[in-house]
This record gives structure tokens, C-alpha cells and sequence, in this order.
């Protein structure tokens, strides 16, 4: 049971009609005033009333009796007086003259007198509060009272007098929250240019974080992009506990087109991927490239900085290297380049990169999706597959034009869509078993052709730049021919 009801039930019946008969009959006040008076809601005097059998007026009746209590000509008067003129709020006027605000505000809407938009009173809030405010910050800029001590007289908390100030653009002594002198701050400033980042400029100066940044916003110094600054502190020694993946980042290997990067960007073409995570509050970059050859991996991954993490596949009994960051620049260069979110189907070769490197983009993409065999009638098969038509058809031309790879007979399976003249290979629709989904692809096995691909994809190529494992595949496979 509330303390209210309790207060309710410990009224007797002679309580009951001494209220009844003083205030409700005798003042003609409501169940609502009376609660008020007495300390109890308006429910629970009415409860009592009905308890006791006491007579309650009707709605209309208390309508009446209330019109003749307040006639239109007092409302008027008071609403004039009290509300314009005073800058009283209809609930302080309620209190002065005993009638409810939303009675009062009724009977000023029937009168046609309108009450004053939120932005009025807010601004009558604030003129009525403007001397008393003057007063304190009188004491707060001549050192009379400090703050802490107002907002404890107030009863109201410190960040609030300082809204107060704010408001009626009082300067302040110092910045808000602190009690910085001009030489903190221009050791602020000065660690920050020597790329400090507040929490390190909080255990130096002994300064909280927040207070450095409101600092650094106040004088108009941009704060340094999240990526930038973890980089900072990392590379200093900072947050060792902290596995971070983005600390090595070698950023300057795409800023000019190698033969390296052509074969990073035909890796990550086949076998990697960029995506972004729309949040509430930012918009995250992610890039990955997986593999199960570990060799392949870490030599991409030598060349951008990156190192493998290693996981389970759910396909296949070889672990899974994979090489992944988080970093907007990363991905930001990569977009750059060519490489695009959801690239599988539309992917081709990047315009960035010249012709006489496209050899080292086609390796990279072949050592991810491509394949070199031996049949089982024992000849040597070349195959390279992918689910952008427009991919496999310029790969197809580049080995034509710079390799001289092309067809050795007539196109027999009615599945090609190369055109009946192309010299180039030809390129096959395929579509995959129990699904969707539809490859492209190439294919071929000619020895002079596959001598041919062997030398255009790894003459004069540094191991540091291939994957062993399908070059000892290719070479070993042509030697034994």
C-alpha cells in the first residue's frame, strides 16, 4: 500500500464531513483544490466522499458554480494583470487564485485569450530570471563566490549556473569546466602539434581528455581523423595490449602504379574484397583477402603490411589465411584503383594500370581463381573462370594481343559467346550445379598455348612476387610433357 492510500484510509467520517462541509460546500472549492490543501489527490477526496454517501456536485453544476466564483470579467482582468503584464505562467496563476490551469486556461480559450507560445515563455522565463542571474555572475567574475559554492545556494548543478552565463553571453574567466591558465593551454597546443592525443596529453599535464579537446574546439584546431591518430599512437608505442591491425600499414605502396601493385590488385580482384558498414553514427571500411595457400598470403601481405590471421573452413580440411583491415584510407586507395563494393560480377581490369602491366594483374588473378591440370587422358588443361563476362573476355584479348594466345581449332560446345570471327579463347558460359549462379570462363590445352601463358605470366617474375605453389604446378607439369 502507497503512502497515499494510507493517508486516504486513515480518514474517519467526521474527517470526511468537516472537508465536505468547510471547503466543498462552505468555499465551493473542488475535489482537486481540496486535495491540494490537504495533502491528497483528487481521486482520493472523491473516493471519500463517495465512501461517506457525501453529495458531489454534477459537471455541470461545478461549471456553474465555477462561472460565478470567476466571471468573464475577472478572467480577463487576472489573465491581463497576472499573465501579460506580470509574465505569470497560468499554473502560478493558479496558485495565487485557487482555480486549476487547466480550468483557467479553458475559460481564457472560451474568451478568446490566447496563452503564450513555447518560445514567448521561454523568453519570459529568461527576463524574469535576468536580474537574479546578473546578480550571481557579479559574484561569480569578481571572485566573491566561486561556482560550486553559487550552484550549491541554487541547488542546481554546476554545468547549469554556466548555462545560465551562456545564455546572456557572459564571458567567463577561464573555459568552462576547468580552471586552465594561459600556460596550460599553450601546452595543450603545443602537444597536440606534436601529435599527442588527449589521453596522452592527460596523463602529462594532468588536464581530463574532454577538457583538451573543448580546448583545441574552442581555438578552432581540427582533431585528426580516428584512422591517423590510432596510427600515431601506436607507432609511439601506445595501447600495447591492443592487437590493432591497421599499425603497419605501408600506404605510400599505392601511390604509384608497379608491377607489384598489378599483381596485389589481380589478388585481391579474385580473391578479395572491399565493404562498408552503415552505422548510426559513422560509415565503416573493411577490406579482406582470404586463401588456404599461407605462402600466397603473406606475400601479399609483406607488400601492404598486413599480417594473416588464421581460421577453420567449413568446406574443406586446410586452414584459411586471411589478410583484413578496417582503415577508410586503405580502402579509399583501393577505390581509387578500381576495385569496387560487390565487385564479383562487374569486375574488370583496372584502367590504372598500363598495358605493359596487365601480365602481372592477370597473374595475380589467376593464381586466385585460375587453374592449371592434367587431365585424365594426361594432357595439360589452363582454365580460368569468374562471374564478370566483361573480365574474362578482356583477359581473353590481352593474351591474344600480347601473348599471341588464342584458338587452336573450331568452337564445337554451343555454350561460347565469343563471336563466331574472335581469335581470341573462347569464353564459355557455365552454370553452376544446383544454383543461380553463372561463370565465365576460359580455357585451353594446347601445349604451344600453355608454353606460351608459362612464359607471358612468369618470365623474369621474383619468386617474393608469385604463388609457388601453382608455378611448380605449371612448370612441373610442362617439363614432364
Amino acid at each position: 500500500m502507497t503512502k497515499r492510500s494510507r493517508r486516504a484510509s486513515k480518514l474517519t467520517r467526521a474527517e470526511c464531513e468537516e472537508i465536505h462541509s468547510v471547503y466543498y460546500v462552505a468555499k465551493g472549492l473542488g475535489c482537486g483544490a481540496i486535495g491540494k490543501k490537504i495533502g491528497l489527490s483528487k481521486s482520493s477526496v472523491s473516493r471519500n466522499f463517495k465512501k461517506y454517501d457525501l453529495p458531489l456536485r454534477s459537471n455541470i453544476e461545478a461549471t456553474q458554480l465555477s462561472n460565478r466564483k470567476w466571471s468573464d470579467r475577472d478572467i480577463e482582468k487576472i489573465y491581463q494583470n497576472e499573465h501579460i503584464n506580470k509574465k505569470m505562467t497560468f499554473e502560478a496563476i493558479s496558485k495565487v487564485h485557487e482555480i486549476s490551469p487547466a480550468q483557467f486556461s479553458a475559460r481564457c480559450a472560451k474568451l478568446g485569450l490566447k496563452a503564450r507560445s513555447k518560445a514567448e515563455a521561454t523568453e519570459c522565463f529568461w527576463a524574469k530570471r535576468e536580474p537574479e542571474i546578473r546578480k550571481i555572475y557579479e559574484q561569480y567574475i569578481h571572485d566573491a563566490k566561486p561556482v560550486d559554492e553559487i550552484a550549491c545556494e541554487l541547488d542546481c548543478s554546476i554545468s547549469q549556473v554556466y548555462r545560465c552565463f551562456k545564455h546572456f553571453e557572459y564571458q567567463m574567466k577561464s573555459l568552462r569546466g576547468s580552471n586552465l591558465t594561459d600556460d596550460d593551454v599553450s601546452q595543450i597546443v603545443k602537444l597536440n602539434a606534436e601529435e599527442q592525443a588527449p589521453r596522452e596529453i592527460e596523463e602529462n599535464l594532468g588536464i581530463s581528455s574532454s577538457t583538451v579537446r573543448n580546448v583545441l574546439k574552442k581555438l578552432g584546431i581540427e582533431p585528426r581523423k580516428h584512422e591517423e591518430a590510432v596510427n600515431l599512437a601506436l607507432r609511439r608505442g601506445r595501447d600495447k595490449n591492443r592487437k590493432s591491425i591497421n599499425a603497419n600499414i605501408k600506404f605510400e605502396f599505392f601511390e604509384q602504379m608497379t608491377p607489384q601493385l598489378a599483381w596485389f590488385l589481380g589478388a585481391v580482384c579474385s580473391d578479395g574484397s572491399i565493404g562498408f558498414n552503415y552505422g548510426p553514427n559513422k560509415i565503416t571500411c573493411s577490406f579482406s583477402l582470404a586463401s588456404i595457400d599461407k605462402d600466397f598470403v603473406d606475400k601479399l601481405g609483406m607488400l601492404v603490411g598486413l599480417s594473416p590471421s588464421k581460421s577453420a573452413s567449413s568446406t574443406s580440411s586446410k586452414p584459411i589465411w586471411t589478410l583484413r583491415c578496417s582503415n577508410k584510407l586503405f580502402v579509399g586507395h583501393l577505390e581509387e584503383l578500381g576495385v569496387s563494393n560487390n565487385k564479383s560480377s562487374s569486375v574488370t581490369i583496372p584502367e590504372a594500370i598500363p598495358p605493359e602491366l596487365i601480365r602481372h594483374f592477370i597473374r595475380g588473378y589467376f593464381e586466385g581463381d585460375g587453374c592449371v591440370s592434367k587431365t585424365c587422358k594426361g594432357t595439360l588443361k589452363f582454365s580460368l573462370s569468374s562471374k564478370s563476362e566483361k573480365l574474362i573476355r578482356s583477359v581473353a584479348e590481352v593474351l591474344f594481343e600480347q601473348a599471341g594466345i588464342g584458338i587452336c581449332g573450331k568452337r564445337r560446345s554451343l555454350s561460347h559467346v565469343s563471336s563466331p570471327n574472335c581469335p581470341c579463347l573462347t569464353v564459355y558460359k557455365r552454370s553452376v550445379k544446383d544454383s543461380d549462379l553463372v561463370m565465365y570462363v576460359i580455357s585451353s590445352s594446347s601445349l604451344e598455348m600453355l608454353e606460351k601463358l608459362y612464359c607471358y605470366l612468369y618470365q623474369n617474375v621474383d619468386e617474393a612476387y608469385r604463388m609457388n605453389r601453382k608455378f611448380n604446378v605449371f612448370k612441373k607439369a610442362l617439363g614432364s610433357l
